[in-house]
């Protein structure tokens, strides 16, 4: 039997998948990362120790071998360092993005690597091929899709890569889990950022550097409007915790890290046609994509139909049909020929 490893997070996606892929005959191995101390976790975070005592009891019931591995110094590194880096820095940084890269995908690929395995997780989406190439696309329960989150996988780790439940519903997977007596069947999805602790992340930024982060809040045409306590405190679209004399309501188009100037303006400046990526990740060669692709700026947005075009410093131009609204610094866009994952890119 082939070997498999199951990136198990405690929640009930991952346990599904340990079932199907042990159902369809492979060798499966579970594995839980540890990530962050216990006095920094929230009881559903997928790395909390409540969470790997759930995969470990899961594995017991599936007959499998099920380790813990420590990973809490590359998870400083490439997922906690860099999200206090980019708010420092004026723009709204994607945890779970680097999260999946280097854990999920490069660090469990070299354990894969070494036992001969393939690798399995607990994601909604599809493996597909598109144009003779690996790729992903949308998974059935559209309302669950991860597919924004892993436009960024390693193409080595695509090849090797199992995703059991991007054809089941979610509630198909609450009541398989019931019927094969998993206690987690009911657990609630994990949400937020894992490493806060319910904490205002704002507290860790400050916490974690000597930066001096306040500055004006001014209007388009420069004018000074009042004082903020910091730029780590606002991304672009926000409204909430934007106090002015005049009490209008105003919002976030664009933050200054040179000078820490926070820009306000209404409603309609938030809006653009335009959108810029840098660091693009090219699931499929983009002499394959066609001209009219569709975006998506948001883990949950909606699609809007699009226009690229690459620049020769490798920066993809964006030109949308219809205007989308706060697109903040630092997010990704992820592109899609209708359902089929294409690649995607950050935001500058």
């Amino acid at each position: 039997m082939k070997n498999i490893i199951i990136a198990m997070s405690g929640g009930i996606d991952s346990s599904i998948a340990a079932f199907l892929v042990k159902k369809s005959g492979y060798n499966p191995i579970g594995i839980s990362l540890n990530l962050i101390s216990n006095n920094n976790e929230t009881q559903n975070a997928c790395c909390s120790h409540f969470s790997i005592k759930d995969a470990r009891e899961v594995c017991y019931l599936l007959n499998m071998p099920f380790y813990v591995i420590n990973a809490n110094h590359i998870f400083k590194e490439k997922v906690i360092k860099p999200f206090i880096a980019s708010y420092i820095h004026g723009t709204t940084p994607n945890p779970c993005l680097n999260c999946n890269f280097f854990l999920k995908f490069k660090y469990l690929y070299k354990i894969a690597k070494i036992l001969n395995a393939d690798l399995a997780t607990g994601h909604y989406a599809i493996v597909t091929s598109y144009k003779h190439t690996t790729t992903l696309k949308r998974a059935i329960d559209i309302t669950k899709d991860q597919t924004y989150y892993l436009y960024n996988i390693p193409k080595k780790t695509l090849d090797i890569l199992h995703l059991p439940i991007g054809n089941l519903k979610k509630h198909t997977i609450r009541k398989i889990a019931k019927y094969i007596s998993f206690k987690n069947y009911n657990k609630h999805d994990s949400q937020g950022i894992c490493f806060t602790n319910n904490i205002n992340y704002s507290k860790i930024i400050v916490n974690n550097n000597n930066h001096i982060l306040h500055g004006n809040f001014i209007n388009n045409k420069g004018k000074l409007l009042s004082k903020h306590n910091g730029i780590h405190q606002y991304t672009i679209g926000q409204h909430k915790k934007i106090k002015l004399l005049n009490n209008k309501k105003m919002y976030v188009i664009n933050i200054n890290y040179n000078n820490k100037q926070i820009t306000l303006g209404n409603k309609n400046q938030l809006q653009s046609y335009i959108i810029k990526l840098s660091n693009v990740h090219y699931i499929i060669n983009i002499n394959l994509w066609p001209n009219k692709i569709y975006i998506q700026i948001r883990s949950h947005g909606i699609k809007t139909l699009s226009l690229w075009e690459l620049s020769k410093h490798k920066i993809l131009h964006i030109k949308t049909k219809n205007p989308l609204e706060a697109i903040a610094p630092g997010q990704a866009t992820v592109i899609y020929d209708k359902n089929i994952l294409l690649g995607g890119g950050t935001i500058i």
